[in-house]
């Protein structure tokens, strides 16, 4: 089994501030859609979970950013 997933985005301008940096929302999203892939690819994503009439929740996330992308750039999360 797979320990850990990897996802690569570009930043869209619709997740960028005026100053084309990254919103602090955005990166939560891509940060969600990458769980949400490597669910998928473990076999517990969200269609596999309905199936089964299960569901997994988020309900804390700490994170410390350093950085925040701007528009145009590759992310990858993993």
């Amino acid at each position: 089994m797979k320990q850990y997933g990897e996802s690569t985005f570009t930043i869209r301008a619709y997740e960028v501030k005026p100053n084309r940096k990254a919103r602090l929302a955005s990166l939560c999203d891509l940060l969600q859609e990458a769980a949400g892939n490597h669910a998928n690819e473990l076999g517990f994503g969200f269609g596999d979970m309905l199936r089964r009439k299960l569901f997994w929740v988020l309900t804390r996330l700490s994170a410390r950013i350093e950085r925040y992308p701007e528009y145009g750039e590759m992310v990858t999360v993993t």
